[in-house]
């Protein structure tokens, strides 16, 4: 325990307790009836004997009145901030669907990198591609940031990958590193002084182009534009109805939009200017129906999450077109691997053996880590190197085929060729000294 931070001539009131007590359940992931415990009371009255623990109740206001002024702390940090980008990920746990929202980047005005958690939010339903696109636009819009975030990153998921396509702004390479042409504006004669002269071929066309945009005002544009014949003209009274002729068809529009359009149209305009045909459209039938298109989001450019790809590639794409007989050598090592760590998990008479058997366990691997098969091999060619016969008799002992000689080797190798890769992925999973560019 650290009491760092609060200073000595600070006197304990009853607001600044309670206030130590919310700090200590939320920082510490403990629940409100923690404070009702008879064994929490006894502590805090041993610490402050004048102070009063007040009920589950009065701390869960506390806690919601936090809440909303962390939230608006954060809402202002977010607004200073001109760029950021965005993590989503969504996971299940005990029957429940939850998805979370996590601003990993923006800069602060000292120039460092910050991150915080936005939203935490439980599905209801189904967590398909419109769902995750409702979610995330609630989010961004509750926190003001739809127009600061450069990208969204997500792992490879289904649901996000085509929430993104769908709803995501598109990533148009070739639009995005397409160079800007320069405007010659050496024929433009123009009175202000301020305006850049016209600038010889050979200089550089970036150069003028930035000098250009930092001439250049609204006035000039304004100018620009008024020498530039449009296609265009404004169409004046005598080519349409005036306002007492539009006047008189409206009620006859209306009867259209009644009858669903079974009047003849022609009959509306007799005696008047017919330029063209004139089609009436019963717009009161159209907006009467309820809108059978789904609904649309807008969210940012999507990035597929580097770690989770490489772990891709070491999980599945290196053993595309493999080797018939490394993969089956592969096999046969892996069903052993399973055997003996299906033994540890299930048995607790089993993890005992092993623990007294090789002074330790194993690791068990976890299809949701990424890092989780390296670090089993590694455990297992501990115990090949340091007790090989320890574990001779711990195979023996549960009716398991022990290690070929080439599956040894295998498990051996398999730790040296993808230890690179395992440290990239601690690499990459870092919060603060890493970058990744995106273009």
């Amino acid at each position: 325990m650290s009491f760092q931070g609060y200073p000595r001539s600070r006197v304990l009131t009853q607001s600044l307790f309670d206030q130590y007590i919310v700090e200590y359940l939320c920082e510490g992931c403990l629940p409100v009836y923690h404070t009702e415990r008879r064994e929490f009371r006894k502590f805090v009255s041993r610490l402050g004997p004048t102070m009063k623990v007040g009920t589950r109740k009065y701390y869960q206001k506390k806690i919601a009145d936090g809440f909303l002024q962390q939230k608006a702390h954060l809402k202002k940090k977010l607004a200073d901030a001109l760029w950021m980008c965005s993590t989503a990920d969504a996971w299940s746990c005990r029957r429940k669907s939850f998805i979370g929202v996590t601003i990993i980047h923006w800069i602060s005005p000292d120039l460092s990198r910050q991150s915080a958690c936005l939203a935490v939010r439980r599905v209801v339903c189904t967590c398909n591609y419109e769902i995750i696109g409702k979610l995330l636009e609630a989010i961004n819009e509750e926190f003001e940031i739809t127009t600061k975030l450069t990208c969204t990153i997500t792992d490879n998921g289904n649901n996000f990958i085509k929430s993104f396509k769908v709803f995501g702004t598109k990533n148009d390479e070739s639009q995005e590193r397409a160079p800007i042409q320069s405007v010659d504006l050496s024929n433009y004669q123009t009175d202000n002084s301020h305006f850049p002269q016209a600038k010889p071929r050979s200089m550089s066309s970036q150069v003028f182009r930035h000098q250009t945009i930092n001439y250049l005002n609204e006035e000039s544009i304004t100018d620009i534009l008024s020498d530039i014949k449009s296609e265009f003209h404004e169409s004046s009274e005598e080519d349409g109805l005036d306002d007492a002729e539009y006047a008189d068809l409206v009620p006859d529009i209306r009867k259209i939009g009644a009858d669903n359009g079974t009047k003849d149209k022609k009959q509306l305009v007799q005696g008047k200017r017919d330029e063209g045909a004139v089609n009436f459209l019963p717009l009161t039938d159209i907006l009467k129906k309820k809108a059978s298109s789904r609904t649309i989001y807008c969210l940012p450019k999507h990035r597929r999450c580097a770690c989770h790809l490489l772990s891709l590639v070491a999980k599945k794409d290196i053993f595309v077109g493999l080797d018939a007989s490394l993969k089956n050598l592969m096999d046969s090592t892996e069903k052993k691997l399973l055997a003996l760590w299906s033994k540890q998990n299930r048995s607790s008479k089993a993890a005992d053996a092993i623990y007294e058997s090789l002074d330790g366990l194993f690791v068990i691997n976890n299809k949701t880590r990424w890092n989780s098969y390296f670090d089993a091999l590694v455990r297992v060619r501990h115990f090949l190197n340091t007790k090989k016969a320890d574990l001779k008799k711990l195979f023996t002992h549960f009716k398991i085929d022990y290690f070929r000689p080439a599956e040894e080797e295998f498990i051996k190798e398999s730790v040296k060729v993808m230890r690179p890769i395992s440290e990239a992925l601690i690499f990459l999973q870092a919060d603060i000294k890493v970058n990744v560019e995106c273009r």
